[in-house]
């Protein structure tokens, strides 16, 4: 037999053996949606829609809620603008420019000291809070990160001086703010990069995208660590659960799928009858029992996380698809956004 026959031998030895540990892991585990079937929902307070943000003139795309508070938050807008808000007063605080109104992604920095943002343009803006505006009013970048050459989908802050940013050219990338400089670059997608999760320590992330795969990364080392993929579809966001040892996907087929980091497998998927829009926006309560899922559609699904069955709908409130959601600090209240130019904010 010759070094190659031995070769493709071991390899279908080891395809076999791989199938053999899977049957005998789904044997020997029981399904989440069995082993909670008989739980019965907490008797927890729906939400309620509280505020109405108005203010911007076009799609909004992307939310983010300020980390030392649960009070402020930013907003981004095909209209040009990222807005930072008071939700308790509705009052905006900051009224920011963009060099191009093609935007897509925004966030806050854990110590509130910038606002970042990004899309069509390629690059990520940085503007400080701190700073005064210019002659004119305007607050102007004092930062911009341009090294991608596809559209800026997603950025998250691991701090003051550092942000991780997906782009559409199937990279994402580590920077160092003050230089202006990259630290680290991530290559393994094989279609655009539409979706960043942050874990608690900041050593990983993952990402995920048009390639039907979410990735867990060292961010240290650069390297991929996991990955997951489900049939077929763009996924568009990905949250970290609580204890960051497990993870939520949404995409485009109109479900959402729980996967556990450490048992490397899907455990749960999320789903409403009939029709199913697209989720384009996941995000867990502070305990994770609930998983909220933004629609294509107008509505917010609400699911329990561990029997898979929808809760409830957020009743009302936006007349379009829902773009984007997100959950406070202390998972005190929700703020939504939507291509009716609104946000809203759900307690």
């Amino acid at each position: 037999m010759s070094n190659k026959e031995k070769i493709d031998a071991l390899r279908e030895d080891i395809k076999g053996l791989k199938q053999k540990i899977k049957t005998l892991r789904e044997e020997g585990d029981s399904p989440l949606s069995k082993a909670a079937a008989e739980l019965d929902l907490p008797n927890g307070v729906r939400h309620k829609m509280k505020r109405t943000l108005k203010g911007h003139l076009a799609k909004i795309y992307a939310v983010a809620w300020a980390h030392q508070d649960n009070v402020h938050l930013v907003s981004a807008s095909q209209d040009g603008k990222l807005l930072v808000w008071d939700a308790l007063t509705t009052n905006k605080t900051h009224d920011i420019h963009l060099s191009s109104n093609w935007v897509m992604a925004c966030d806050y920095s854990p110590e509130s000291t910038w606002v970042a943002s990004g899309g069509l343009d390629n690059i990520c803006s940085v503007y400080s809070l701190k700073q005064d505006a210019s002659k004119d009013g305007a607050i102007k970048a004092a930062r911009e990160l341009n090294a991608h050459t596809g559209y800026l989908s997603s950025c998250k802050f691991l701090s003051e001086a550092q942000i991780l940013t997906g782009s559409g050219d199937w990279t994402c990338i580590l920077w160092d703010i003050q230089g202006t400089a990259k630290i680290q670059e991530f290559h393994a997608h094989d279609a655009d990069v539409m979706a960043l999760a942050l874990s608690g320590n900041k050593k990983n992330f993952i990402s995920a995208g048009c390639d039907s795969s979410a990735r867990v990364w060292d961010i240290s080392s650069g390297k991929c660590t996991n990955s997951y993929s489900i049939p077929e579809g763009d996924i568009n966001s990905v949250a970290y659960f609580p204890n960051f040892g497990a993870f939520a996907i949404g995409a485009e087929d109109g479900t959402a799928r729980l996967f556990d980091i450490r048992a490397d497998r899907e455990l749960q998927s999320y789903t409403q009858d009939g029709t199913k829009p697209g989720i384009t926006s996941v995000a867990f309560s502070s305990s994770g029992r609930y998983l909220f899922t933004g629609l294509d559609d107008n509505h917010v699904n609400v699911f329990d996380s561990l029997t898979g069955k929808r809760a409830w709908q957020f009743d009302g409130g936006h007349e379009q698809r829902i773009s984007c959601l997100a959950v406070n600090s202390d998972g005190s209240a929700v703020c939504t956004g939507s291509w009716d130019n609104n946000l809203k904010v759900w307690a």
